[in-house]
Parts: C-alpha cells; sequence; structure tokens
C-alpha cells in the first residue's frame, strides 16, 4: 500500500513511478527461493532482515534530500509506520 501511495504522489507531482522491485528487490527476491527458512523462527528472521535492511534502512537513504512538505510529511509517515512494523516483527521473536 505504501508503494502504491508513494507512485500516487509521483504521478500527482508530474512524475512517471517505477513499477518494478528494482535490483535490490530482484535479488532478494531470487535468493530468498534457494533459501526458505522452516521454522516460525527463521521466518520471523527473514522477514525481520527483509524488513530492516533491505526496507527500512534503503529507504532511509533513498529518500534523503529536498521534499515539497507534502511530500516529506507523506514519507515521514510512512517510514513511521515500517518501524512500527519492525519492533511488531521484533515482538514476536523468541527472544525478542
Amino acid at each position: 500500500m505504501h508503494a502504491m501511495e508513494v507512485a500516487e504522489r509521483i504521478q500527482h507531482l508530474g512524475g512517471n513511478p517505477v513499477d518494478d522491485e528494482g535490483f535490490v528487490g530482484s535479488m532478494q527476491n531470487c535468493v530468498s527461493r534457494f533459501t526458505t527458512p522452516d521454522s516460525t523462527e527463521g521466518i520471523l528472521e527473514s522477514a525481520l532482515k527483509g524488513e530492516d535492511v533491505y526496507g527500512l534502512h534503503l529507504s532511509e537513504e533513498i529518500v534523503k534530500g529536498d521534499f515539497d512538505p507534502e511530500s516529506k510529511q507523506m514519507i515521514e509517515r510512512i517510514l513511521d509506520e515500517d518501524r512500527n512494523h519492525l519492533q511488531i516483527l521484533k515482538g514476536l521473536m523468541p527472544n525478542g
């Protein structure tokens, strides 16, 4: 839903949003096909890594820069929601 929201904002501003997962997403998708965890803890660890390393950290780096106030507010809200998702996943871990 976040990706759709960002794409709509980009279109509203007159741009053309990218409609694929990009190189990093493609590589992660490919690797995950061969390394599917076989335990609940493994699945949670994989989700945490995807959300934290590939999701949140990359997103934070990508969005550094100048934005109009409305876009900046939207991006900050989305990143806050992603941070909340990360905390929820951490709380589901046995040692979380």
